[in-house]
C-alpha cells in the first residue's frame, strides 16, 4: 500500500527554487518593497481581504444634503398603502446613507413627496373550476423632490410601479388576507428600491442663492 507522498516511481519529493523568500521579517530590499506597496494600497482605500469599503455620502455626490420625507399620500381604497410606502422608502433612504433625514420642521434642504394614486389587483392563475388562485398586485405612485428654500423641482416621477404576486386560499380567508398584505409590503419595497436607485444618481443639488445680511431691497451689486 502506498502512503501519502508516493507514486509508482517511488517517493515524491519537492524542492523550492533557490533565491530569497518572497517576504520575511528580516530587513531587505524585497521586504521594504512589499511593505511600501502595502502602505500605498492602504492609503488609496484598498483592502487586502474580501469586501470593499462602504461608499461615503460624499462619494455619492450628496455631502451635506438634509432631506425630509413627508408621509406618502394615498387616494386608493386600501388605507395602509401610504404608510407602507413611507416606511419602506424611509428605510431604503437610510440604508443608502446619501442624505441626512430630518423632520420637516428642522429646515431641510430637500423635500420628498409621494402619492399612491392607483392600485390594481389582477388574477393571473385559476383552478379547474375557473376560480382565481393567484393574483398580481400593482401599485402606482407619483413622487417629486423639491428644494425647500424656493420650492423648485429637482426630480419627479409619474406612475412609478411596484409589483408583487400572491396566492389565495378559498377555504382560509384570513390566510389569503395575510398573503395580500405581504404582497403590499413586497411591492412597496421594490418601489422604494427603484426610487432610491434614481435619486442616488442625481448630482448634488446646487444650493439656492442666499441673500446677504447687508442687502437691502432694490440694491444692486456688480
Amino acid at each position: 500500500m502506498k502512503g501519502p507522498g508516493s507514486s509508482r516511481q517511488g517517493p515524491v519529493t519537492t524542492t523550492r527554487a533557490k533565491g530569497p523568500p518572497l517576504f520575511s521579517l528580516a530587513p531587505g530590499p524585497r521586504t521594504l518593497t512589499v511593505f511600501a506597496l502595502f502602505l500605498f494600497l492602504a492609503g488609496c482605500g484598498y483592502t487586502l481581504g474580501p469586501g470593499k469599503p462602504a461608499a461615503s455620502p460624499e462619494a455619492n455626490g450628496h455631502p451635506s444634503s438634509t432631506m425630509a420625507m413627508l408621509l406618502v399620500d394615498n387616494v386608493t381604497a386600501e388605507p395602509l398603502l401610504g404608510e407602507i410606502v413611507s416606511e419602506r422608502l424611509k428605510a431604503q433612504l437610510l440604508a443608502a446613507g446619501a442624505w441626512r433625514l430630518v423632520n420637516s420642521n428642522q429646515q431641510p434642504e430637500l423635500l420628498l413627496n409621494g402619492r399612491v394614486n392607483k392600485l390594481r389587483v389582477t388574477p393571473v392563475a385559476f383552478d379547474t373550476e375557473g376560480k382565481a388562485t393567484e393574483y398580481q398586485l400593482e401599485m402606482r405612485v407619483n413622487f417629486v423632490l423639491t428644494r425647500a428654500s424656493d420650492g423648485s423641482t429637482i426630480w419627479s416621477a409619474t406612475d412609478m410601479a411596484g409589483f408583487s404576486d400572491y396566492y389565495v386560499d378559498r377555504n382560509n380567508v384570513a390566510l389569503s388576507r395575510e398573503a395580500k398584505e405581504r404582497a403590499f409590503q413586497d411591492a412597496g419595497q421594490r418601489l422604494a428600491e427603484n426610487v432610491v436607485q434614481q435619486l442616488i444618481l442625481l448630482p448634488a443639488a446646487p444650493a439656492a442663492p442666499q441673500k446677504k445680511a447687508n442687502d437691502s431691497p432694490g440694491e444692486a451689486h456688480p
